[in-house]
């Protein structure tokens, strides 16, 4: 794997975490856990509040800008704040790293009001009668 954040997923996420220079037995439960929840919270709150408000194109078109924006942010902070791979065990990671690990919990949000749900509604509304259930297991497959 790349020293490079990637967008962390459950079994990578640790590794993406180490690589912004977090380390230690809660980079787990920093990674995996908290992100979970910011997760499940951002997109409870959109399906319930914010889809029939904003729009599905909408919320495609600004959630697409909002996951690059942070990431475009995560890759200038690793480029200009190169990480300490040399910190020894248990030692408090610089503020830049700390700045990445919020970058990619924001990062999320934009997914979670776009990406993440949209699709799931979006392809079953678009299909035909006929391929209904084939389309929106295509969805549910190509987003999870």
């Amino acid at each position: 794997m790349s020293d490079a954040p990637l967008f962390p997923s459950r079994p990578q996420a640790p590794e993406v975490f180490a690589s912004i220079g977090l380390t230690g037995t809660s980079v787990g439960l920093l990674s995996s856990g908290i992100y979970g929840i910011v997760k499940i919270v951002a997109t409870a709150a959109f399906i319930f509040l914010g889809i029939e408000r904003i729009g599905r194109k909408w919320a495609l078109g600004f959630g697409a800008l909002g996951m690059s924006l942070f990431l475009w942010i995560i890759a200038a902070i690793f480029i200009t704040h190169p990480v300490n791979k040399n910190l020894p065990e248990g030692a408090t990671p610089p503020p830049s790293s700390m700045a990445m690990a919020a970058m990619i919990y924001l990062f999320v949000i934009p997914y979670c009001f776009s990406w993440g749900p949209v699709p799931w509604v979006y392809w079953c509304v678009v299909a035909l009668l006929v391929g209904a259930a084939a389309t929106c297991d295509l969805a549910k497959a190509k987003t999870s």
